[in-house]
């Protein structure tokens, strides 16, 4: 388990990561990282802190990289579907 520092300074890492991949247009890595905080924010009780970073983030360039993730998948016979 990570102590609040560690928690926090990954948090911060997390979102980094997000603008970095967002800006570089890598979407898939971009809503990794989002869904990444958000998935471990909720599991240990902090739905507050995960709205807030996610607001911070935000939420139109958060569904816009699930967008674009998803419209760039390519799996065999069902490129640019959703998945």
């Amino acid at each position: 388990m990570k102590t609040p520092e560690e928690l926090e300074e990954w948090v911060a890492e997390r979102a980094q990561s997000f603008e970095e991949a967002f800006s570089a247009g890598k979407f898939g890595q971009a809503a990794m990282a989002a869904e990444q905080i958000y998935t471990v924010l909720r599991f240990i009780s902090m739905e507050q802190e995960a709205e807030q970073i996610m607001d911070k983030l935000g939420w139109d360039r958060i569904e816009k990289a699930f967008a674009e993730a998803r419209i760039n998948v390519k799996r065999g016979s069902d490129y640019k579907k959703a998945v």
